[in-house]
């Protein structure tokens, strides 16, 4: 996500709630006293939340735009597509990227990125995308996805590959080989019920043994912990 969904909408949500401010303030002719009163004060607060929302979205621009010119890029894998229930583009869910890539460690790197779009034709799972790291966050860096090879593109597609998720959100998705060795589905249909948060199906809470902060860890995945430490949760539950 780049942030312009957020500034848009902020843009008409709160410019709505400034606009009945407005004509709260002036009262029409025929305005009942009372009810100019009650319509600024909720004119107001929409107009407050729409300019939370816009400081949020310029935020993640401003992110976006970092991690273009400072951050690690690579080129990802797309293994399949969740739906994102946080965003709804005409009742639909957004959807998230589950990407598989090699960072500058060496290690196979499974993660959960937000899109901020319905268009999953854009991201077609198997296609390959470019990404960018900074900060300990994974954003879309390219446009579209695009159905080229990257080096050691078999062994990351590998489902009994080792993975590593920074976020912790690694996804239960995996390769299918009667799909050329990837898997995919397309956003969640209009009135799907939300069953868990993107990235969360079989996910567990575990403290690092390092620091005890507390990670979302899918069974058989590898995290680092925001302090530096990795550690593995077995899939008999066990921290390794």
């Amino acid at each position: 996500m780049n942030g312009l969904f957020e500034i848009f909408f902020g843009l008409l949500f709160g410019g709505a709630g400034f606009g009945v401010f407005l004509l709260c303030y002036f009262k029409p002719q025929g305005t009942v006293e009372e009810n100019a009163g009650i319509g600024m004060v909720v004119g107001a607060l929409f107009a407050l939340i729409g300019i939370g929302i816009i400081v949020t979205g310029v935020r993640k621009m401003i992110k976006v735009i970092k991690a273009k010119k400072e951050g690690e890029h690579y080129s990802a894998k797309i293994v399949a597509h969740e739906p994102d229930y946080s965003i709804r583009v005409n009742g639909r869910p957004a959807i998230a990227l589950v990407i598989r890539f090699k960072d500058s460690q060496g290690r196979i790197r499974q993660e959960v990125i937000k899109t901020g779009s319905t268009d999953w034709r854009r991201f077609q799972a198997g296609g390959t995308v470019e990404i960018a790291e900074y900060d300990s966050e994974v954003f879309v860096i390219g446009k579209k996805a695009e159905m080229v090879d990257i080096p050691g593109q078999d062994e990351l597609m590998d489902p009994n590959a080792e993975i590593v998720s920074i976020t912790g959100f690694a996804s239960s998705a995996l390769p299918s080989a009667g799909m050329g060795g990837y898997s995919g589905s397309k956003a969640a249909a209009p009135g799907a019920a939300p069953a868990v948060p993107i990235g969360m199906a079989g996910t567990m809470s575990v403290a690092c043994p390092g620091c005890g902060a507390v990670s979302m860890v899918m069974p058989g995945t590898t995290i680092v912990c925001k302090c530096g430490r990795q550690f593995r949760l077995t899939e008999d539950h066990m921290i390794v």
